[in-house]
């Protein structure tokens, strides 16, 4: 009995090694969720958001193999404040916290990380708003102050991807563009890009330098609202496309790391009132090419609720009932 648990511990902490880290590029996932949006002077939104993203599937570059024994549950809650100092300038704060679970299927093995993840800050500007067309532009900075140091089994560091910090200083930034009144005037196009630039962080006490692979996003949607008795509600269709490098440790190449990944986005948006919507979607996969053997996602979900307040004098209102 203790054999094979002590056998069952080996290969799990093998397979974190050799089955490469093809879920995020170290802590919370975040490239896609700057959450940019058009304000005005005074308005402060609020938004809580949760992501789930499952990874079951086994890949050698493009090709999933029938091996499902290994399977890892990312999920991210992100606090979101956007605050408007003009009608063009806007600021954001963004705080993660990240729970990551790990097992072989069969067994009682399992690796958990759960802790703050890296706070990111955001400076948005409002490019274009005229007619039909809404352009934003954001730069920020991502600072190392979610945990880098947790433990597994026996007291052995967890694979920095399974960290919720990624103990480094990173650029962030994106874009938003949107064009209203397509096909119909309630139908609107929405084009985000996103991207992450990684920085080196100590890893085991100093003994590594570990970077993580820069990230890009890009997603092109479509979008139309409708009513259902007397509820406003959005309907989006997208597809969203993500690249991450190959990751570096003592500046050299990390194998299993980095790829291509395509998925197909489709996703709700309720206004229960003005100031408050609640938002689901998922994401499923359509195509990917991996660099080596990684664990991969199988699908993801998310869901959030946004509390928008207006208020010239920085006062909080309370939601309408």
């Amino acid at each position: 009995m203790r054999l094979g648990i002590s056998l069952a511990i080996i290969f799990f902490v093998l397979t974190q090694s050799a089955w490469g880290q093809g879920c995020c590029s170290g802590g919370a996932p975040l490239a896609g969720n700057l959450g940019l949006q058009p304000l005005k002077k005074g308005e402060f939104v609020l938004e809580l958001a949760f992501r789930h993203n499952h990874l079951n599937d086994l890949m050698i570059e493009r090709e999933v193999l029938d091996d499902k024994r290994l399977t890892r549950v990312v999920q991210s809650s992100l606090l979101r404040a956007h605050y408007a100092l003009n009608d063009k300038l806007t600021l954001a704060l963004i705080l993660p916290w990240l729970r990551q679970r790990e097992g072989l299927t069969g067994t009682t093995v399992q690796t958990t990380a759960d802790g703050p993840g890296d706070i990111s800050f955001l400076l948005q500007y409002k490019l274009l708003s005229k007619g039909d067309w809404v352009a934003i532009g954001g730069l920020g900075a991502k600072a190392p102050t979610g945990i880098t140091n947790l433990s597994g089994i026996a007291g052995i560091p967890l694979n920095p991807n399974i960290q919720p910090g990624t103990g480094a200083w990173e650029g962030v930034g994106g874009f938003f563009l949107r064009k209203n009144k397509i096909f119909r005037p309630s139908m609107s196009a929405e084009l985000v890009g996103s991207f992450r630039l990684m920085g080196t962080g100590n890893r085991f006490d100093g003994q590594q330098r570990y970077r993580f692979g820069d990230e890009r996003q890009l997603y092109l949607g479509l979008s139309d609202q409708f009513f259902v008795k007397k509820v406003l509600f959005d309907l989006s269709l997208g597809l969203r496309y993500r690249n991450t490098s190959d990751d570096l440790a003592d500046e050299v190449q990390v194998p299993n790391t980095g790829g291509n990944w395509l998925y197909m986005a489709p996703g709700i948006n309720f206004h229960l009132n003005p100031r408050i919507s609640w938002a689901a979607g998922i994401n499923y996969p359509i195509y990917r090419s991996l660099t080596g053997t990684q664990l991969t996602t199988s699908w993801t979900i998310q869901t959030g609720i946004s509390w928008k307040i207006r208020s010239a004098q920085n006062t909080v209102s309370a939601p309408n009932p």
